[in-house]
């Protein structure tokens, strides 16, 4: 009846036994950090109750388990996984096939340096994500266009993301964002015109993006609340 699995600090970890992976475990929450020696999961899918995964770091880690993201058009063994964080990855290098889970709604991808961005195939259409936070991603050079098809989330984090350059050409429709942080983003050159115009909007945070020459001229926000430049 284990719910709540925590390693930490475990140096002689190298992978996890298949029945952490099994679709039967009754893991909700899962959490590994601190496991340099760890280097993969055994084959298998992840318990369809598991709600939270943090994944932190874990230097060796080189894969994910392969039932982290769901397939197309597959109605069996659906994941409602919620929140995912994966911090301190540097082998990791790219995600299992398939989208995220249309349950989730925290996903957070930390100092991962050579991990592969978030692309159109990986994002679900009108998901469930609220937060998504990307720290250290020297890779994104631009955010996927069907971001703006992401009509819950309320938070978006962007820092240290050398590479980017440039939005969506379609800007940022976010109908319910609250929060956008944009932090050392050295290459970014242009904001996007309809973000300013997004009335719910209140909490703006631009820093060390010395690419950016001005402000899109559609103006600031109607409700914003809180500006950091």
């Amino acid at each position: 009846m284990l719910k709540h699995l925590t390693l930490k600090d475990c140096q002689s970890l190298k992978f996890l036994p298949s029945a952490i992976t099994m679709i039967s475990c009754p893991l909700e929450e899962l959490k590994i950090e601190d496991c340099p020696a760890l280097t993969f999961f055994a084959n298998g899918r992840l318990p369809t109750v598991l709600r939270r995964l943090k994944i932190r770091f874990c230097e060796a880690l080189v894969s994910l388990p392969q039932g982290l993201m769901q397939i197309d058009n597959s109605t069996s063994n659906v994941s409602h996984l919620e929140n995912l964080e994966i911090v301190g990855c540097p082998s990791l290098i790219s995600f299992p096939e398939g989208k995220f889970p249309s349950s989730l709604k925290i996903l957070k991808i930390w100092r991962c340096f050579r991990l592969e961005p978030l692309s159109d195939t990986m994002l679900p259409k009108n998901g469930s994500l609220e937060l998504i936070s990307v720290f250290n991603c020297s890779k994104m050079t631009c955010l996927p266009g069907c971001i703006n098809c992401l009509t819950h989330l309320t938070e978006l984090n962007l820092h240290k993301c050398t590479a980017l350059k440039y939005f969506p050409e379609t800007g940022l429709q976010f109908p319910n964002l609250r929060k956008l942080d944009i932090y050392e983003c050295s290459s970014l050159n242009s904001l996007p015109d309809q973000m300013l115009s997004r009335t719910s909007l209140h909490y703006l945070t631009i820093g060390e993006c010395p690419g950016l020459v001005s402000f899109p001229k559609a103006g600031w926000p109607p409700n914003l609340l809180a500006l950091k430049i």
